[in-house]
């Protein structure tokens, strides 16, 4: 049974229904801020970070309600209530909200705090609380440093600043590590569903087995020569465990293909550079051919003549 059938038969419709709607909606944000559509037809300027706390705040409505290990409670839905609402909130205000950072405003300081609670709760629900301790402990490390000695001392930061600092700033909840899995992960791992869809996985599936499959071992080598390939085109190794790996391994295939994932990677600057050098060569051979086109015109006028004259 796949992890879609398991959890709608365990959770209720209302649930699968928001959650499917919570996923549209954040696949439908990211696309749109990859092909740049705000900018290139309404004209929309939008911060990245506006992006980002769209689809936090998905993603913590979804952790809170696709949770299949219990059953769903009044608490949950206003969870995810509040975080559609105070990440909505803080897109909206994104601007003023970060200009405003460092007087601690009122509302930036309820709203980080609100939206780092919600964080940890959605993190102890889906990771556990090992995870968790491991983010109190640090929080706990910073108004300890100060008294330390030696290298392990540190400034003194004050609570609301340190809540501020995690809720707004784009070295907080809304950063890098966020930014790589809305803008990198999610759209390769489209890309991967694209390709399996449209057939494309059976192209390097093939091709693999073509090469590797009558050498001994030749199951892994097919997995490992199928998944170097299409690392060439994406890059990412969670696309390609979806997109190649899913289709042979089946329910084994993240565990046993995501160490491997991570080397494929290292190929894609090899496939770039490919795809670098066969765009020039056709730009070179377009090139070469309307140049040879317009000789012939200039050599044969008359041909010309005649043709516009008839």
């Amino acid at each position: 049974m796949f992890p879609t059938q398991r959890f709608a038969s365990f959770a209720s419709k209302a649930t699968v229904f928001w959650t499917n709607v919570f996923q549209a909606i954040l696949v439908t944000v990211v696309v749109l801020w990859v092909l740049d559509i705000p900018r290139r037809i309404f004209g929309a300027g939008i911060y990245l970070e506006q992006v980002l706390t769209v689809s936090l705040g998905l993603t913590l409505a979804l952790a809170f309600i696709a949770e299949t290990g219990r059953k769903r409670h009044w608490s949950d839905w206003i969870a995810v209530a509040t975080s559609i609402v105070l990440c909505g909130y803080i897109a909206a205000r994104y601007e003023s909200l970060t200009l405003e950072s460092a007087d601690l405003p009122l509302d930036g300081l309820i709203v980080s705090a609100i939206l780092v609670f919600l964080v940890l709760e959605a993190s102890r629900r889906t990771s556990g609380w090992g995870f968790v301790g491991i983010i109190l402990a640090m929080a706990v490390y910073i108004y300890i440093s100060p008294h330390l000695p030696g290298d392990f001392q540190t400034r003194y930061v004050s609570l609301d600043r340190l809540m501020i600092y995690l809720g707004l700033d784009i070295n907080g909840a809304i950063g890098s590590i966020l930014q790589v899995a809305v803008i990198i992960v999610i759209p390769f791992t489209i890309l991967g569903q694209v390709l399996a869809r449209t057939g494309g996985v059976d192209f390097f599936s093939d091709l693999s087995m073509a090469a590797m499959g009558n050498f001994r071992g030749g199951a892994a080598k097919i997995a490992v020569f199928g998944s170097a390939l299409f690392g060439m085109i994406s890059g990412s190794a969670v696309a390609s465990v979806l997109a190649v790996d899913a289709r042979q391994l089946r329910d084994k295939a993240a565990a046993a293909s995501c160490p491997r994932a991570r080397g494929r990677g290292l190929l894609e600057p090899v496939g770039r550079r490919l795809r670098t050098v066969l765009r020039r060569r056709l730009l070179r051979c377009a090139s070469n051919a309307s140049t040879a086109a317009q000789r012939t015109r200039r050599s044969h006028p008359t041909r010309r003549v005649c043709r516009q004259s008839s």
